[in-house]
């Protein structure tokens, strides 16, 4: 991510997301009564942008969370995280970060545009998709990836696991005949897991996202949602370039689901952000986007991103 990479995320974009989630963090934190100790862990943490931004806000409006706070930073390259570390050291605030250890937190886990790059099955409409096709049909097959004639390829092939038509038969999907769609059954895991991580607090994910009846609109999205980013060019075909990144857009509605179901129960923080980023961001960015234009001290030019997000808080 960032400007001279493949893709720009909010947090690159503009200090005013992470300000944004400050104030929402603050209200987090006084939720559950603003305990001496406050957690947070971000996943997917990259070199810092969103971290500095946020812990800039946490300082600015709540002097008292600031010191309670410890920042753990999840990040699979090593390298991203001693630039994470060196960006926040610079700015006074390498006393607040904490190694990730992996235990349960009293705080908040923040995952911002995570959910979009983990793994997803690629499936298309069989012929006996709503009632067509011969006796025996499948009603979805599978996209594999194979090797032909020095290229990599598209196959169809029967599911790898059953747990693919399972997903859409229990949300009344139909898949039309060659609509392709991805399902991602790697979230429900992944969510349980960050949300195992937080004893006490609030769990935000923010993504790109529509209710399943959407995001499989036949008419609006018949070659599904997956895409490749590279040098900030957007393509559908992922195949061109290996170092691309691969985004796809989630199912809101497993979202909800997991939501729904936590097996933990806890005295939590709970919200929902629609994809039109209505709830606690929205409404915390456009006042300080008035803020800045009425400032007379600096003044900034920017482009606020529609982003359409979708977050979850679960616990």
């Amino acid at each position: 991510p960032g400007r001279g990479g493949d893709f720009l995320t909010a947090p690159e974009a503009h200090p005013i997301f992470g300000r944004a989630l400050a104030r929402h963090v603050v209200d987090a934190w006084r939720a559950i009564g603003s305990p001496a100790s406050f957690g947070i862990t971000e996943h997917g943490a990259g070199s810092g942008s969103l971290a500095l931004a946020l812990l800039d806000g946490i300082a600015a409006e709540e002097p008292v969370l600031y010191r309670a706070v410890r920042y753990r930073a999840v990040e699979v390259e090593a390298r991203r995280l001693a630039e994470l570390r060196s960006v926040l050291s610079a700015a006074g605030h390498g006393n607040r970060l904490d190694a990730d250890d992996g235990g349960p937190i009293v705080g908040a886990v923040i995952a911002n545009e995570v959910l979009d790059a983990l793994p997803t099955h690629r499936v298309v409409g069989g012929p006996a998709a709503n009632g067509g096709g011969e006796a025996g049909a499948a009603e979805i097959l599978e996209i594999f990836v194979d090797w032909h004639d020095g290229a990599f390829a598209d196959v169809s092939g029967p599911p790898s696991t059953s747990a693919l038509a399972d997903r859409l038969a229990g949300e009344g999907i139909t898949l039309q005949p060659g609509q392709r769609a991805e399902i991602c059954l790697a979230v429900d895991g992944w969510v349980g897991r960050a949300a195992a991580g937080l004893e006490r607090g609030t769990a935000l994910f923010i993504d790109y996202g529509y209710p399943a009846i959407e995001l499989y609109d036949p008419l609006r999205r018949p070659r599904g949602t997956l895409a490749a980013y590279l040098g900030h060019q957007v393509s559908d075909d992922f195949r061109l370039r290996q170092s691309a990144l691969d985004c796809l857009v989630q199912d809101c509605d497993v979202l909800v689901h997991i939501r729904r179901n936590r097996t933990q129960p806890r005295d939590d923080v709970l919200a929902i952000l629609d994809r039109e980023g209505r709830h606690a961001i929205d409404g915390q960015i456009n006042p300080r986007v008035r803020a800045i234009q009425l400032s007379d001290t600096k003044q900034v030019s920017f482009q606020v991103q529609s982003i359409k997000l979708r977050a979850q808080v679960v616990a």
